[in-house]
């Protein structure tokens, strides 16, 4: 209010006039009273002049409404289970207090934490608050549902089962049902208040236990290599199938069959006891040659057996020829019958065929191809003709005679056909558009032409044309040409039409363009060119050609008037119509002509009639002028400030457009309304006019000057201000300066286009605010055992403020300056700072959060495990948890390797190569960053895991002595000797010089169809045709390339393990050349051992070898290789007996694709390859079987001992 210099005021309740506070002094400036009544209350001011004492009670009233304020409660605390979200009803449920509903939660809702619930400021009251301090109980893992396999019979354990449950269970549950063998268990950790029990199942099943059987025994006959499936049924009992043998398979002795230990169950074995009944012997296989056509007897073929064999044998089939004959001694109780074959071969006796005839083409020169064709029956290749070979004539075909066999001869009688003549080439001329006939072509072919040919391709025009007679039985065809030429015909086109324009003369351009089709230029016209009428374009006859012509009818379009120019007078502002300008036309103009541009006011516009196809547009121009017409501007608007007149001013100036003076206004002027400004009607144009509509603004009222309080540091508002003016002040004003605390504010409205600003003023005072200082927390680890000062977290707090714990377990702060945390447990403890509601100023609180934190969750360290050093296998390492908010550290040893954050799931630091014990340590990311060891350690270990094969054997074919048929040892080295291996250089200046390339990018044999082995290891062994380095750097020991695997199923062909050429040495060991041929494969495994040489059968191991010491070793030299005969056929090969007791790959396999089985038999498809590829001398060639270094005779021998035959080892072709 208002107050005077030396006049006391008091406020009274006007109820009953009680004083109410003190009085206070007037300053001649606004003053305002502070009260706080709880309801709706009426004051009145008595006032009292301090000089005269002179008392008056105001007239004015003041009337104070108290709003009532909303109650958030006060704070409580709520424990929901680990992983929940927390609900706006279980939290307004835990304020304490009477809480008012329609508040606001935050922070969003979610776990743990604390929530504050809040009623916002309303015009009169300040926004009030309560928090909730949520903590989590920490929910049960029963983990996830996993599997467990026992061994069949055991009874399951908790501990086997709890290792079985997927993700991180918890330690505690219990399982059900009562634990026995394969089953669904399921593990449970139990309700409780805040959590619901939670469960996860391990489903057990077992896995058979093997049976070995009991021991037995068995006899076999001596030599042999009792088998796994003969062992197998000399075991007693119900063994299963499946388990290993040993030692390796040999002879007599005692052999444990073992079923090995499984992830579930122990090892079981047996033993059978092996002993040996002696063996006849039919000796080894042998050769005999004999005359075609002779019987061989069986002393003969005795005589050829190799070996020692005993007599009493028999031979079988019955004797005669050549073929291969068996000597047997048959099967007694416990030997296999034993045979050997010897090949009986036949030199054989060449024919020279029978006489024949044959005709040749009339001067040939017959061919020895040709002769010998023409030979009846079947004569023998290499033979001689005679007399020397010319045309017509009696040749006798001769094999001369050998040291067992006669000459033999045969003729042919050869005739001659007569040849036919074409004639040659010859040319034609034609007139354009005719087809040739085959007379004319005949007459212009040159020299002696036969008739009787024929002519291609089809008769037409222009071209070339072939005249053939068609070859015969014995001479070839014949032909020549006629290349046909054309000359051009003139073309006067086709009939046309023309128009041109009325009064023109046709030019000859336009009437050539009138022409229809493509008529030639050069022509003439008649009649003479004039207007319409009928024209002829004609070309004359030539030497060649007769005359053509076409016409062009001529006619006439009628040409248009558009009249000649005019003039016209229109009054400013009009727009000219088409009809007012062709009137003013001059002339006779057509209708329908255009007017141009669009029609307006004054201007030149022209009447035009379009150009048509034949006639050229014409037209005509009127000039049009305009009167001037006064402008009275158009309506427009004026606001005037309420109350006053409008001037003509004013008006005139609120026009639109462009108005001219001198008109006049009506109605007579006065406030708001609508006022006319016309010009008076011409003798040429009408009265024009136009109207201002004026309004008035009202003028604003900012009020009279008022007071107001508030609280210390808060920013008034523009309602409050608003409020605290007095009189009828309207809304829409601006405050100045800007809205902040105590001070004096200006409402003004501003001065507007017609009406001056207007303003009141509110002063504004400030009542003192205590200041709880704002919110801090703190966090140590668990277990720290520190006392704390609370009150050393308060910043900027006054002091005299309450503490009250409002989170967190219990503990005493009856001194906030010492409260002791020794035993809390982890979590979050909240405690609030606060000053109380004054009359004026909110309550102010603070809070301060400590967060004892935990240490980190002691997860299990998982991976490691070992690797082979030569093939660096990078190891997985991890955890098999984690928490969100910790940092893991991977250490091998005390060296700090890598750093994860948590994710709530199982981690994977990245894999390690290096070998050692890897550990783990967990350090929280916030607080007091506390860390922890977690449980156990991954260890890498690198091994030695590299495997070398030892393996000998031999080759057949450098075993044998070529000219004698003999076997001896060591190996010959023949291709190395004569300089024949891939990459060596023979030079011979006699013979001349051979180098023979390195094969491909393997530089060896095998890297061709069947084996399309890619290794390089021949790449080394290069002469470059450098006689300095002939042998190529091959030792002088070495025999020849072969191809060595492993594999350890020995019935799948395609499975070829460390697959790796090798250098063959005289003596059957094979060299491997790097250390990069070593194997890496299991060595718990036991392998088969594969040898393939390009011309010799392939060969694996009897039985599958184990790795000892890294290394595996199997020698063919003195056992027999593998063999698959489930029936006991008895009819496959495996080695060859070459010596006693000695064995070798079988020679002569020279043909291994031209089908899916010729790989592992010996067939005629090798005998045909051998005559395919031979004879050659000096060569390193597939079909060599005997490996000397020339395809010959002594290969086929070779072959012939062997073929047919099959081996049962499957290779990769099949």
């Amino acid at each position: 209010m208002n107050s005077e210099s030396g006049v006391s005021y008091q406020l009274r309740l006007n109820s009953d006039d009680t004083n109410v506070g003190t009085p206070i002094e007037g300053t001649g400036a606004s003053i305002s009273f502070m009260v706080s009544p709880l309801v709706l209350t009426t004051y009145n001011v008595f006032a009292t002049n301090t000089t005269t004492g002179c008392e008056n009670e105001l007239t004015d009233i003041s009337t104070v409404s108290v709003e009532p304020a909303l109650d958030p409660g006060t704070n409580g605390t709520l424990t929901i289970c680990e992983g929940e979200t927390v609900t706006a009803a279980e939290l307004f449920a835990s304020l304490n207090g009477t809480p008012d509903a329609g508040g606001t939660w935050t922070p969003v809702l979610a776990g743990a934490g604390t929530y504050t619930y809040t009623h916002a400021a309303t015009a009169n009251c300040p926004a009030v608050s309560a928090e909730v301090v949520v903590t989590e109980e920490p929910a049960l893992d029963a983990g996830t549902n996993g599997t467990l396999t026992i061994c069949e019979g055991e009874t399951v354990t908790a501990a086997e089962l709890f290792t079985s449950l997927n993700g991180t269970p918890d330690a505690g549950g219990i399982w059900t049902p009562v634990l026995a063998g394969a089953g669904t268990y399921t593990y449970t950790h139990a309700a409780t208040a805040n959590c619901p029990a939670v469960s996860a199942q391990v489903v057990v099943t077992e896995e058979p236990a093997l049976d070995a059987g009991t021991n037995g025994t068995l006899t076999i006959c001596e030599g042999e290599t009792v088998t796994a499936a003969e062992l197998f049924a000399s075991l007693n009992g119900t063994p299963d199938a499946g388990g290993t043998w040993t030692p390796v398979l040999a002879g007599a002795g005692t052999y444990t069959y073992t079923h090995a230990a499984t992830a579930n169950c122990p090892a079981v074995s047996a033993q059978v006891v092996v002993t040996e009944e002696p063996a006849l012997d039919a000796g080894t296989n042998g050769t005999l040659t004999i005359c075609e056509g002779e019987t061989v007897t069986a002393a003969e073929l005795f005589t050829s057996l190799n070996g020692t064999p005993d007599a009493g044998g028999t031979w079988t089939p019955v004797l005669a020829g050549a073929g291969t004959y068996t000597y047997t001694h048959a099967a007694t109780a416990n030997c296999p019958a034993v045979s050997a074959e010897v090949v009986v071969t036949e030199e054989p006796a060449l024919g020279a065929g029978t006489n024949g005839t044959l005709t040749i083409c009339e001067g040939e020169t017959v061919t020895a191809a040709e002769l010998f064709a023409s030979l009846g029956g079947t004569p023998d290749a290499g033979g001689t003709w005679t007399p020397v070979l010319a045309g017509a004539g009696t040749y006798t075909y001769t094999h001369a005679a050998t040291a067992n066999c006669p000459a033999v001869s045969a003729q042919v009688v050869v005739t001659e056909e007569p040849a036919l003549d074409a004639g040659t080439n010859g040319t034609l001329t034609i007139c354009e558009g005719e087809t040739v006939t085959a007379a004319e072509l005949f007459t212009f072919l040159n020299g002696t032409p036969d008739a009787g040919g024929t002519w291609t391709p089809v008769l037409a025009g222009a071209g070339t044309y072939t005249y053939t007679h068609a070859a015969t039985a014995n001479c070839p065809a014949v032909s020549a040409q006629v290349v046909v030429t054309e000359e051009p015909a003139l073309d006067a086109g086709t009939n046309g039409t023309l128009t041109i324009c009325e009064g023109e003369t046709v030019t000859a351009a336009e009437l050539f363009s009138s022409l229809g089709g493509t008529p030639d230029a050069g022509g003439t016209w008649t009649p003479v060119l004039a207007g319409a009428g009928t024209y002829t374009y004609t070309h004359s006859a030539t030497a060649n050609c007769p005359a053509v012509s076409a016409e062009v009818v001529v006619t006439e379009e009628p040409a248009l008037d558009p009249g000649t120019n005019g003039t016209l007078t229109i009054c400013e502002g009009e727009t000219v119509t088409a009809a007012e300008l062709f009137t003013s036309l001059n002339g006779t103009p057509d209708a329908g002509g255009t007017w141009t541009p669009v029609l307006a006011g004054a201007g030149t516009y022209t009447y035009t009639h379009s150009a048509t196809t034949n006639c050229p547009a014409v037209s005509a121009q009127v000039v049009v002028t305009e009167e001037l017409a006064l402008d009275p501007g158009t309506n427009g608007t004026l606001t005037i400030c309420e109350g006053e007149t409008v001037t003509a001013a004013e008006l005139f100036t609120s026009l639109g457009g462009t108005p001219d003076a001198g008109g006049t206004w009506t109605p007579v002027l006065a406030g708001a309304g609508t006022y006319t400004y016309t010009h008076a009607a011409t003798a040429n144009c009408p009265a024009v006019s136009a109207q201002v509509v004026v309004t008035e603004e009202p003028a604003l009222d900012a009020g009279t000057n008022g007071t107001l309080t508030i609280c210390e540091g808060e920013t008034v508002t523009a309602a409050e201000l608003f409020t605290s003016l007095n009189g009828t002040p309207d809304a829409g004003g601006t405050w100045t300066p800007v809205l902040a605390g105590a001070g004096t504010y200006t409402y003004t409205h501003a001065a507007t286009a017609n009406c001056p600003a207007v303003s009141a003023q509110v002063v504004v005072t400030e009542e003192p605010a205590l200041d709880a200082g704002a919110d801090n927390d703190d966090t140590f680890c668990a277990g720290a055992g520190a006392m704390y000062d609370l009150t050393a977290l308060l910043s900027g707090a006054d002091p005299g403020g309450t503490w009250v714990q409002t989170g967190g377990a219990t503990v005493d702060i009856s001194n906030p300056a010492s409260v002791n945390f020794s035993s809390a447990a982890p979590g979050a403890y909240t405690f609030t700072y606060t000053h109380a509601e004054t009359v004026n100023c909110p309550a102010d609180a603070s809070t301060m959060v400590i967060n004892v934190e935990a240490v980190p969750i002691a997860f299990l360290v998982t991976g490691g495990g070992t690797y082979c050093a030569h093939e660096i296998m990078a190891q997985s390492i991890g955890l098999d948890g984690s928490q969100s908010g910790v940092n893991y550290t991977l250490f091998r040893g005390a060296t700090s390797i890598e750093t994860l954050p948590g994710t709530g799931a199982a981690l994977n630091f990245t894999a390690q190569t290096t070998a050692g014990t890897y550990t783990v340590v967990a350090t929280s990311t916030a607080g007091e960053l506390c860390s922890s060891d977690m449980a156990g350690s991954a260890v890498i270990v690198v091994e030695d895991c590299c495997v070398t094969i030892e393996a000998f054997v031999y080759l057949e074919g450098s075993v044998i002595v070529p000219q004698t048929g003999a076997y001896a040892l060591p190996m010959r080295t023949t291709l190395n000797l004569s300089r024949l291996l891939p990459g060596q250089y023979n030079e011979n200046a006699f013979e001349g010089n051979i180098y023979q390339p390195i094969l491909g990018v393997a530089g060896q044999a095998y890297n061709v169809a069947p084996w399309s082995y890619s290794g390089t290891e021949g790449i080394g062994f290069d002469s470059e045709m450098m006689s300095a380095n002939a042998d190529a750097g091959y030792p002088a020991t070495v025999v020849d390339w072969v191809l060595v695997s492993l594999r350890t199923n020995p019935e799948d062909g395609d499975e070829v393990l460390c697959e790796r050429a090798g250098l063959l040495h005289n003596d059957g060991r094979i060299e491997f050349l790097s250390d990069a041929d070593c194997c890496q494969i299991d060595q718990s495994q036991s392998y088969y051992v594969v040898v393939e040489h390009r011309n010799h059968l392939i060969v694996m191991s009897h039985e599958a070898v184990a790795v000892v010491n890294n290394t595996i070793t199997y020698d063919f030299r003195d056992k027999q290789s593998y063999v698959s005969d489930p029936f006991a056929a008895g009819i496959f090969l495996r080695q060859k007996e070459v010596l006693p007791g000695v064995f070798a790959m079988y020679g002569g396999n020279g043909d291994h694709v031209s089908s899916g089985s010729e790989y592992t038999d010996l067939t005629a498809a090798d005998y045909t390859t051998w005559v395919t590829n031979g004879p050659q001398n000096r060569a390193y060639n597939l079909v060599d079987y005997n490996m000397d270094g020339d395809v010959s005779a002594l290969d086929f021998f070779l072959w012939s001992m062997n073929a047919p035959g099959f081996t049962s080892v499957k290779a990769r072709v099949e």
